[in-house]
């Protein structure tokens, strides 16, 4: 079984637990008895969400060999009550995280929509994450990398950014592309703020060529 210790501590005790169930009483009783592998693997990946892929099969007589794939960290998702948890390339929430995460490889998404998730559902839709990474790299790439990226509803996102002794917020839409805007955005803070940047409290790129900005009181 390849696996973190972690991960591995929470499969053999799975394990364990089902073994006492009545499915495996009756596969060490009688070897004959076809052992339920779709039901065991499905139930196993609800219980243990960090993994991805379970490969799960029986070794006669009394044996089961399990081989698990655990997903990959791509960020870190926090809802409107404050929990936090990992999210994987397919914006599937799977284990506790803080809500400050560390490394530059880790993105944090707040999600502001509402909506009951829990562990192993799909926070983040492809189209969504697919918008969230195309924004990150942009930012990065022509700007700086965002402190965070808010998800205010299905169309508006925000990128926050530590300037000074604040956070000011720069306004997407999903309506329009993340090339353009992230242009008005560098064209706004090079001919307009300059180096009254630490003093912004939000930039609103939303409506195509108008372009709103303000200062913090």
């Amino acid at each position: 079984m390849g696996a973190s210790s972690e991960a591995r501590e929470r499969v053999e005790n799975f394990y364990a637990l089902q073994s006492r169930s009545r499915y495996f009483l009756l596969f060490q009783k009688d070897k004959t008895i076809l052992f339920p592998i779709d039901d065991f693997k499905s139930n196993l990946l609800n219980a243990v969400p960090e993994i991805k892929i379970a490969e799960v099969q029986t070794d006669m007589p009394h044996a089961l060999i399990i081989r698990v794939e655990e997903r990959t960290i791509k960020g870190v998702w926090c809802g409107e009550r404050g929990e936090c948890y990992f999210f994987d390339e397919t914006g599937v929430i799977y284990d506790e995280a803080p809500d400050s995460p560390r490394g530059a490889l880790i993105k944090l998404v707040r999600d502001r929509r509402g909506g009951d998730f829990k562990l192993g559902d799909t926070a983040l839709s492809a189209e969504l994450l697919d918008y969230i990474d195309k924004l990150n790299k942009g930012l990065e790439l022509s700007y700086k990398k965002p402190a965070y990226i808010s998800v205010q509803d299905e169309d508006e996102l925000r990128t926050g950014f530590a300037s000074g002794a604040g956070i000011w917020e720069a306004y997407f839409s999903r309506s329009n592309t993340v090339i353009s805007q992230i242009e008005s955005l560098n064209l706004v803070l090079d001919e307009e703020i300059g180096n009254d940047e630490p003093f912004l409290s939000y930039i609103d790129l939303r409506f195509g060529s108008k372009v709103f900005y303000k200062f913090r009181d």
